[in-house]
């Protein structure tokens, strides 16, 4: 993590092929499965799958958020807060050395895995709205492109907020997780205690 260097064009997924190709893909899948006539499986042969998606997103979540903050706390120590989070002083060749582009680059490599969002749905034959569809689709180019033209400010941010949201705000990830952990009374009383936004 320490010895994390991007270079575009040799780090995996460097190049604006990656995004494009996942896009594509996720697409053509859900344009694919749009097709079923029924779903794959019942809820309950979903549940397993569901719950471990969750898991999965919740410890990633847990780790890049707090990699994050250690990476930017290493950047502030050493830099100072203006110059080493917020105009950052750093050429674009090192701009994401460290574990504070380590984890960026891991979050952005997680936007490929949370498109399975969408394809479980679409395997269920829930209902996907277009907002869904186009986030996961444009957030494969949007934290690219923090690479590719070297934005650490903004980049940094989103990986520690997003990855707070995922990781322990109630009304995302964590809930869903207890949602399908949990029986219906259990459920309603989660709920009322994490009402949704």
């Amino acid at each position: 993590m320490d010895a994390f260097h991007f270079v575009h064009g040799e780090t995996f997924a460097s190049t604006w092929h990656y995004p494009a190709a996942g896009v594509a893909a996720y697409l053509t899948t859900l344009y694919a499965l749009s097709f079923l006539s029924a779903p794959v499986a019942g809820k309950a042969a979903f549940k397993p799958v569901e719950v471990f998606h969750n898991i999965v997103l919740i410890c990633l979540s847990a780790t890049m958020m707090v990699g994050a903050l250690v990476g930017a706390h290493e950047r502030y120590t050493a830099e100072g807060l203006v110059n080493g989070l917020f105009c950052t002083q750093r050429s674009p060749d090192t701009i994401w050395d460290g574990k504070l582009g380590y984890f960026t680059y891991i979050f952005y490599l997680s936007k490929y895995y949370e498109l399975l969002d969408t394809v479980l749905l679409s395997l269920r034959k829930k209902k996907i709205i277009s907002l869904q569809v186009w986030h996961h689709a444009t957030m494969l180019f949007v934290t690219w492109s923090w690479f590719a033209y070297p934005w650490l400010e903004g980049a940094w941010w989103c990986t520690f907020g997003k990855c707070f949201c995922q990781s322990c705000a109630p009304n995302c990830s964590v809930s869903k997780l207890c949602a399908l952990c949990t029986q219906n009374s259990i459920e309603l009383a989660l709920i009322s205690c994490f009402p949704r936004a």
